[in-house]
């Protein structure tokens, strides 16, 4: 059940505790390495590997380059195992805030494609961006939703 907590201050977590960044964004921490494919290109092979993040389960795992997370998480690399602090933080729930600042020029912005939001809840900040959509009741069509300035869009999302 969802319950507003601005008035109980004990409920309140402070951002340090869960390494929300000046610019309100947030960083996933990976916790272990599920599985490893090599994929043949025409010139070359893509090794990738499938990372568990902290507080996520593991449906919501992510295939990344093995290259790029051996350099950013070598920990990983090593034993194959969770660090000591990690298995800490581990948990079943999670806040995820993301914060997209506006782009000064909207004709080069890359945005995210039609996609589930498997979150309880997303609240968007309207502009005059006229690129989001939600889901048709059959969930085999999409529908433009027309911004509103100053709006604030409210998502139920899928596990709400």
């Amino acid at each position: 059940m969802l319950r507003k907590c601005m008035g109980d201050p004990s409920l309140i977590i402070p951002t340090e505790d869960i390494g929300i960044k000046d610019s309100l964004s947030y960083e996933e921490i990976s916790v272990q390495i599920l599985d490893r494919q090599v994929r043949k290109l025409r010139t070359k092979e893509v090794a990738s590997v499938k990372v568990l993040w902290r507080n996520q389960f593991v449906e919501k795992s992510t295939w990344e380059a093995e290259e790029y997370m051996k350099k950013r998480y070598p920990h990983l690399f090593e034993t194959g195992e969770v660090p000591d602090q990690e298995p800490l933080l581990m948990g079943t729930m999670a806040i995820n805030i993301k914060y997209y600042p506006p782009c000064p020029n909207p004709s080069i912005t890359i945005g995210a494609r039609r996609h589930y939001d498997v979150s309880c809840i997303t609240l968007l900040f309207q502009d005059d961006t006229r690129d989001l959509y939600a889901r048709g009741a059959k969930g085999d069509n999409w529908i433009h939703i027309n911004p509103i300035k100053g709006a604030l869009a409210v998502n139920i999302g899928d596990s709400l």
